[in-house]
C-alpha cells in the first residue's frame, strides 16, 4: 500500500510540473481566430465560468487514460466541433500518441485520435 501511495504522489508531482509547462505555453502562445487563445481571453473565460482550469481537465483525463500529456491547447473553436476546446496530446503506456479533443466548459471528451485507444483505458 506504501508503495502506491509513492507512486501516486510522484505522479501528482509529475502532473504538477507538466501543468506548470503547460501553463506557460498556453500564456506564450500568439491569439488566432481559429487557433490557440492568448492567455487574457483564456483567464477571462476562466474567471467567467465559461472554461473549467486545465489542471481540472487533466485530472479527469489522467482518471480514465494510463499515459502522459505531451502537450495542450486551448482553441475557441475545432473542426466540427464548437465552443472552448483543449485539445490534448498524450502519450500512452504503449507509446502511442492519442490525441483528445475535450470540451472546455464541461470535460467532456468529444473525440479521440490515435492509435491504442482501448489498451490505453483505465477500468472504470
Amino acid at each position: 500500500m506504501r508503495v502506491l501511495a509513492l507512486a501516486h504522489a510522484a505522479a501528482v508531482r509529475a502532473m504538477r510540473s507538466i501543468l506548470l509547462a503547460l501553463t506557460a505555453i498556453l500564456a506564450a502562445a500568439g491569439s488566432m481566430a481559429a487557433g490557440p487563445v492568448d492567455h487574457e481571453r483564456a483567464r477571462a473565460a476562466m474567471e467567467a465560468g465559461e472554461i473549467m482550469p486545465l489542471h481540472d481537465i487533466l485530472l479527469k483525463v489522467d482518471n480514465k487514460f494510463a499515459g502522459r500529456v505531451l502537450d495542450a491547447k486551448l482553441t475557441e473553436f475545432d473542426a466540427g466541433l464548437q465552443g472552448w476546446i483543449y485539445a490534448i496530446t498524450f502519450l500512452t503506456p504503449q507509446d502511442n500518441v492519442l490525441v483528445l479533443k475535450v470540451d472546455a466548459g464541461t470535460g467532456v471528451i468529444l473525440q479521440i485520435d490515435g492509435h491504442g485507444i482501448e489498451e490505453a483505458r483505465k477500468p472504470q
